[in-house]
C-alpha cells in the first residue's frame, strides 16, 4: 500500500500514533527534497491539529518551507500558530514572505489586511495604514480599517460608538473596536476585548489578546472564572469540548500553566468523546497519570451516545494504557471487543490477536475490570511486557553493583545460560544473563552479557522498558559505550521519555569546548526541552548554557525572555530584554522589545530611571511613538525632572499642554518649595513662550501669596506693571 493510502486509512482509523511513527520514519527514509517537504507539512498539521502541540508543529512547518518554498501552505499554517501564540512579529515576517511570493487577486487584498492587523498589534500605526492603501481596490472593509487606523485623541471615541451602534453581538466588530481602543485608553480595550472574547471564546485572535492584556493587569483568575462560565454554557457537548480543548492550548501554549491546562484537556475529553486531540495531548504528557487516563476512557465507553469511531479510538487506548498498567487481562477483553467493533484497528498488537493470549477469554465488558494501581507507563504502549516472575529475581541495579561470584558459581552459570539458548527457553535465559552480569567481576565481561539481555528484550520480548534497563546499567559501567548511548537515544525518542533523553545529551554536550558546535548542541537541547518537557528551571539552565558559547543568540534571549516572564523573574527579564535590544538589527523588533521594557521597568520594578532610558531609546528609532512620549512624560514628572519635560514639549513646541501639565502638578503639589519651582516656571513660560505677560504676573502674585517676602517675584512684577 502506497504511504498516502496508509496514512488516508490510519487518518480514517484515528490512530494518530501510528500516523506520527510512520511520518517520523518516511522522513528519516526520504530522501527526495519535495517529499520530504509534504511529509513534514503533514506532520505539522498532525502535531498542531491532533496533539495540540504547537511547538513541534512550527518545527516541522519550518522545514517543510525550507524545503520546498513554492508550498505557501505552510506559512498559512504556522502563520495561524504564531498568532495563537501571540508572536506577531513572526506574522508579519510570514505574511511579508508571501505577499513577496504571490502576484494579486482577492487572496493578496486579504494578506494586506492581515498584515495592517499585525502592523497595529505590534504598535505600528502608520506602517499598518500603509498596508491597507496598498490594496489595488478600496471597498467599504478597507475604508473602516483606514479609518479606524486614522483615529486621533479626539475622534477615536466617535468611531468606537460608530462601530458598536451596529455590533449586535458580532466578535469581529468589538475586537475592531478595541484595537482603536487600544491606542487611547486601555481600560476601554480590555472592556470591549471582554465583549468580543464573550460573542466568539474560539476566536484566536481575540483570546490571544484578551490573555495578554488580563495577564498584564494579573487578573488571570478573573479569566479563567470567565472561561470557565462561557465553556459551560456551549450548546451542546461536542461546542463544550471544543471551548475546553482550546482553553487547554491558551493555558498551555500562551500562558504556560500546564496543571491548568491539564485540566482543560480532561474536562474536554469528559464533556465529549469526540475530544480526540486534547485526549492525545493529555496522552503524549509524561506527568499525567495512566491509571486516570484509563478511568476517563471508560467513562466515555460507557456513554449511550459514543459513536462508532470515538468508541474504537476509546478501546484501542484503553487496551494499550492496561498493558502498560499491567492489567494483562483487562486488556484482553478490551482488545477483544475492539477487534468485533473495528476487526482492522491499526492498535491491536499482535501478540493480542493470536490464540495463545487471547483464547479462552470470555468476553466482558471493559468497565467491569477491577481497577489495579500500577506505576503509570511512559512508554509506547504496544510493547508485549516479559513475563515478570521471569526476571524479577535479578534486577539490573543489583546486577550493576553486586560482588563476583566464585569460578564455580560463574561456570555453572554459564553452562545452564548455554543450556537454555540451545532449548529456546528464552525467559530463563535471559534472566541467567542478568545473573552472569551480577556475578561476574570484570566490567567488560558484565558489559558483555547486560547486551546480550538487552538484545533478547528488544528482538525477542519486543519490551523496550527492560532493554533501557539494560543499556542503562551498560552507561553506568562505561559511560562512553557507543551501541548503549545510541539504542537510548533511540529508544528514548520512541518513547518521548524526554527528560532521559535530555541528560543524555546534555551529557555529551558539556564535553565539548566552549564554541559554535557547542551551542548548536545546547540550542537542540534546550528546544527539546521547551517544546517536550516545559519545566521552566531545566530550560532556562539550557538556554543561558547556548548564551555562555553564543551570547548574541536571538532566540535563546527570546525563549529565556518568556521563561523569565512566566516565572515572574522580572529582574532577569528586563536584563535578558536589554540583551535582546542589544542583539537586534530590526528596528520594529526593537521598538516591541522596548515597549516592554519600558514597561516591566516602570509598573513592574518600580525603576523610573530604567524606564525613562527604555523609552528615550525607543523614541531615538521613533520620534513620533506616541506610546512612547507619553510613558516618557509621566516617569520624568513622576522624577521631577522639569528641564527634561521641557526639552520634550520644545520639539513639538506644544507649550500650551506644558503650561496645563504644570498648573496641574502645582495644584496637586503640597510642598511650598516644590510649589514655588513650579509657579516660577509657569511665569516664564507665560512670560516668554506666549508672550502673555498678564497671565505670567497671576503666577508671580501667586508665588508671593505662599511667600510674601519673595524678592525675585516682586521684582519680576515691576515692569510688569509699569508697562499696563
Amino acid at each position: 500500500m502506497e504511504l498516502t493510502e496508509r496514512l488516508t486509512l490510519l487518518e480514517h482509523q484515528r490512530a494518530f500514533a501510528q500516523m506520527r511513527a510512520l511520518l517520523e520514519h518516511s522522513l528519516a527514509e526520504s530522501s527526495s527534497q519535495k517529499e520530504r517537504s509534504q511529509l513534514h507539512f503533514r506532520l505539522g498539521r498532525l502535531l498542531r491539529g491532533q496533539f495540540l502541540l504547537l511547538a513541534a508543529a512550527l518545527k516541522h512547518l519550518q522545514d517543510a518551507y525550507k524545503l520546498d518554498p513554492e508550498q505557501l501552505d505552510c506559512l498559512r499554517f504556522a502563520r495561524a500558530i504564531y498568532w495563537e501564540t501571540g508572536r506577531v512579529s513572526m506574522v508579519q515576517k510570514l505574511l511579508e514572505i508571501e505577499l513577496k511570493a504571490i502576484d494579486g487577486g482577492a487572496s493578496r487584498r486579504g494578506l494586506l489586511l492581515e498584515l495592517a492587523l499585525a502592523r497595529e498589534d505590534a504598535g505600528d500605526v502608520q506602517a499598518a495604514i500603509e498596508a491597507v492603501q496598498s490594496i489595488n481596490r478600496q471597498d467599504d472593509v478597507t475604508i473602516a480599517e483606514l479609518r479606524g487606523l486614522r483615529c486621533t485623541n479626539d475622534s477615536w471615541q466617535e468611531e468606537v460608538a460608530e462601530i458598536l451602534r451596529t455590533a449586535n453581538s458580532d466578535g469581529g466588530a468589538y475586537f475592531r473596536a478595541s484595537r482603536i481602543a487600544r491606542r487611547f485608553a486601555l481600560a476601554e480595550e480590555k472592556q470591549l476585548l471582554l465583549r468580543a472574547y464573550q460573542c466568539d471564546p474560539l476566536a484566536h485572535m481575540v483570546a490571544a489578546r484578551v490573555a495578554t492584556v488580563c495577564e498584564a493587569a494579573g487578573e488571570l483568575e478573573a479569566l479563567w472564572d470567565l472561561q470557565q462560565r462561557l465553556a459551560a454554557s456551549a450548546p451542546t457537548p461536542d461546542a463544550r469540548a471544543d471551548r475546553w480543548t482550546e482553553l487547554g492550548v491558551l493555558w498551555d501554549v500562551r500562558l504556560a500553566q500546564p496543571l491548568r491546562a491539564r485540566s482543560c484537556y480532561e474536562a474536554a475529553y469528559q464533556a465529549s468523546p469526540v475530544a480526540l486531540s486534547a485526549f492525545m495531548r493529555l496522552l503524549d504528557d509524561n506527568a499525567v497519570d495512566r491509571a486516570s487516563l484509563a478511568s476517563m476512557l471508560l467513562e466515555a465507553l460507557a456513554l449511550p451516545s459514543i459513536d462508532e469511531s470515538s468508541r474504537a479510538f476509546a478501546l484501542a487506548h484503553l487496551g494499550l494504557l492496561q498493558v502498560g498498567l499491567g492489567r494483562i487481562d483487562a486488556a484482553r477483553v478490551t482488545f477483544l471487543e475492539l477487534a468485533k467493533v473495528s476487526p482492522g484497528h491499526p492498535e491491536l498488537p499482535p501478540s493480542f490477536v493470536g490464540e495463545s493470549v487471547l483464547a479462552g477469554a470470555p468476553p466482558r465488558d471493559p468497565s467491569a475490570v477491577e481497577p489495579v494501581t500500577v506505576k503509570a507507563m511512559k512508554s509506547p504502549l504496544n510493547e508485549t511486557p516479559v513475563a515478570s516472575e521471569s526476571i524479577e529475581p535479578v534486577s539490573h541495579e543489583a546486577a550493576r553493583e553486586a560482588p563476583a561470584a566464585d569460578d564455580a558459581k560463574i561456570a555453572e552459570l554459564r553452562a545452564l545460560a548455554e543450556k537454555q539458548d540451545g532449548a529456546k527457553r528464552y525467559n530463563e535465559y535471559v534472566k541467567t544473563l542478568l545473573q552472569l552480569a551480577a556475578a561476574v567481576g570484570p566490567r567488560d565481561e558484565k558489559i558483555e552479557f547486560f547486551l546480550k539481555a538487552a538484545d533478547m528484550f528488544v528482538n525477542r520480548f519486543a519490551n523496550q522498558a527492560e532493554a533501557i534497563k539494560a543499556y542503562e546499567a551498560i552507561l553506568a559501567l562505561d559511560p562512553d559505550h557507543h551501541s548503549a548511548v545510541e539504542q537510548l537515544r533511540q529508544m528514548y525518542e520512541k518513547r518521548r521519555d524526554w527528560e532521559k533523553l535530555l541528560v543524555l545529551q546534555r551529557r555529551d554536550a558539556e564535553r565539548l569546548p566552549v564554541g559554535s558546535e557547542r551551542a548548536a548542541r545546547f540550542f537542540d537541547i534546550a528546544k527539546l526541552a521547551t517544546e517536550r518537557v516545559k519545566k521552566p528551571e531545566v530550560c532556562i539552565d539550557l538556554w543561558q548554557e547556548v548564551l555562555e558559547s553564543d551570547a548574541s543568540n536571538g532566540e535563546a534571549l527570546s525563549a529565556l525572555a518568556g521563561l523569565y516572564e512566566r516565572a515572574k523573574e522580572f529582574d532577569k527579564l528586563a536584563t535578558t530584554l536589554e540583551r535582546q535590544v542589544d542583539v537586534s538589527f530590526d528596528s520594529s523588533t526593537k521598538v516591541a522589545l522596548l515597549v516592554k521594557l519600558g514597561t516591566l521597568y516602570g509598573d513592574r520594578l518600580g525603576n523610573d530611571e530604567g524606564a525613562v532610558a527604555a523609552w528615550r531609546a525607543l523614541l531615538a528609532i521613533d520620534p513620533n511613538d506616541r506610546r512612547a512620549q507619553d510613558a516618557l512624560k509621566r516617569k520624568l514628572l513622576t522624577l521631577g525632572r522639569w528641564d527634561d519635560i521641557e526639552a520634550l514639549y520644545a520639539e513639538s513646541g506644544k507649550w500650551d499642554e506644558f503650561i496645563r501639565l504644570l498648573e496641574q502638578q502645582e495644584a496637586k503639589e503640597t510642598a511650598t518649595e516644590t510649589k514655588l519651582q513650579l509657579l516660577f516656571k509657569l511665569a516664564e513660560l507665560w512670560s516668554e513662550k506666549k508672550q502673555k505677560s498678564d497671565r505670567a504676573a497671576r503666577v508671580y502674585e501667586k508665588v508671593l501669596e505662599l511667600d510674601a517676602q519673595n524678592l525675585p517675584a516682586a521684582e519680576a512684577l515691576i515692569p510688569i506693571y509699569t508697562a499696563s
